[in-house]
């Protein structure tokens, strides 16, 4: 069982999983509930600074926005705070490449040896030295607690280091046949060239960030995880809603859900994340894209089924759909 939050505590809800499983929708409905605030992908918000500062969810440039503003001015940009590590070169380069340095060396050493930071691991320092206090600036606006749906695991596994902050973490998972589809169908128009080797190498990494995201949740201090398949929140979002606010410690009072799969989403400030989902607000409707079992061709969809099918039996997909 969960130990009651100590409320001195800043509280963050991750979401961690693969892309286009649904993690933007699902943070973008949670931020829509009193006591949430939506962040989209922190993790970027180094690479939106290099990329000029493009919009923020509520369609004002990150740097002009009431909420983000400030933050980026004293914490990305300059470093203001003398106490951050890492953040006094205002390259964004810099932090980018911190960033990537980060996950790499999570997936490499600690799959063997934990995720606990080890005393000199100064990545690590580094970069845990940039994101909490970019949280805590965050919370200040209107002490909520934060969603992160910056996706990796190894971010996942960072926060559990960051002195002052509770971290939960969701495991949005997707059947792999729907998310590979939705990735051929962004990036190749539908095509179907070579479907062979793209639906191979997609599936190899849809196992190893799941794989990775069992083994965050695993190593997870405070216990706080649960898992979310995309399918069960867009076929019964209340439910998913309310067990994840529990996990969270938060009454969630009235869910922004009407007549049952329609989603009433609020204005946001998220960060980045899937523009077609964050720059949305009032009723969205939340409807399965099952649009893969007639479009996806069978040399792909057999390719996937056979690579993925641990994971699949495991999360409850059938084999043959």
């Amino acid at each position: 069982m969960n130990e009651p939050l100590d409320r001195d505590e800043l509280s963050v809800i991750f979401l961690m999983g693969f892309r286009q499983s649904g993690t933007t929708i699902l943070s973008s409905v949670l931020g829509s509930i009193d006591g949430f605030t939506d962040l989209g992908e922190v993790h970027n918000i180094w690479g939106q600074r290099g990329r000029g500062w493009p919009k923020c969810g509520c369609e004002l440039r990150i740097d002009e926005c009431p909420f983000w503003g400030d933050i980026v001015g004293e914490v990305v940009s300059e470093g203001g705070d003398s106490s951050l590590v890492g953040l006094h070169d205002a390259d964004p380069r810099a932090m980018e490449r911190l960033r990537t340095d980060w996950v790499r060396h999570w997936r490499r050493s600690r799959l063997v040896v934990g995720s606990r930071i080890r005393p000199g691991d100064e990545i690590a320092e580094r970069y845990l030295g940039s994101i909490g206090p970019l949280y805590k600036r965050a919370a200040a606006k209107n002490g909520s607690v934060l969603i992160d749906s910056s996706k990796d695991p190894a971010f996942a596994a960072a926060l559990d280091q960051i002195p002052g902050i509770t971290s939960h973490l969701v495991h949005v998972v997707r059947d792999p046949r729907a998310a590979f589809w939705s990735r051929v169908r962004k990036s190749h128009g539908g095509s179907g060239d070579d479907s062979s080797l793209l639906a191979a190498r997609f599936a190899g990494s849809w196992m190893r960030t799941n794989s990775l995201s069992e083994l965050a949740m695993k190593r997870h201090q405070s216990g706080r995880t649960t898992r979310v398949r995309y399918e069960d929140f867009v076929a019964n979002p209340t439910d998913v809603l309310l067990d994840i606010s529990v996990m969270a410690g938060v009454d969630p009072g009235a869910l922004p859900i009407h007549n049952s799969t329609t989603a009433i989403l609020r204005p946001n400030h998220t960060a980045s994340g899937n523009a077609r989902v964050r720059f949305r607000s009032g009723p969205v409707e939340l409807k399965l894209d099952d649009e893969w079992r007639r479009q996806l061709d069978r040399k792909g969809r057999r390719v996937v089924t056979a690579l993925t099918a641990p994971l699949l039996l495991r999360y409850g997909y059938p084999i043959a759909p």
